[in-house]
């Protein structure tokens, strides 16, 4: 299927792949379609803010862990950098900061492992 990607001008893309098969394995992990359509359609600066706000708010919460994991582990990996620096920016007192912080720890390791990765150029 085809993955929802936006650019940001100079900026990494933000893609995500719809899951579209019953069984789940590490290209297609489930992300519920209005994620992906609320986020998928904004570019990278737009998509990570709309996400560490909804966050921060409490609107995505801890019910919704395993879903902003699974987001997470799908989107592209030049937009990780900016998807941690986002979720960094919550708030320290709000509902949401704990969920942020582990998110943004996961999105820093996942870089971070597939640039050390990487086949040598």
């Amino acid at each position: 299927p085809p993955a929802h990607r936006c650019q940001s001008a100079g900026a990494s893309s933000w893609s995500i792949r719809p899951r579209t098969r019953a069984r789940s394995d590490s290209t297609e992990l489930p992300v519920p379609p209005e994620l992906v359509e609320r986020i998928g359609r904004a570019d990278v600066d737009q998509a990570t803010a709309d996400l560490a706000g909804d966050v921060e708010s409490g609107r995505l919460g801890t019910a919704h862990r395993a879903v902003l994991i699974n987001l997470v582990a799908r989107i592209d990996p030049g937009a990780l950098p900016e998807v941690a620096r986002s979720l960094d920016a919550v708030e320290p007192m709000a509902p949401g900061h704990p969920l942020a912080s582990v998110l943004s720890d996961l999105a820093r390791v996942r870089g971070r492992m597939l640039h050390e990765l990487a086949p040598a150029d």
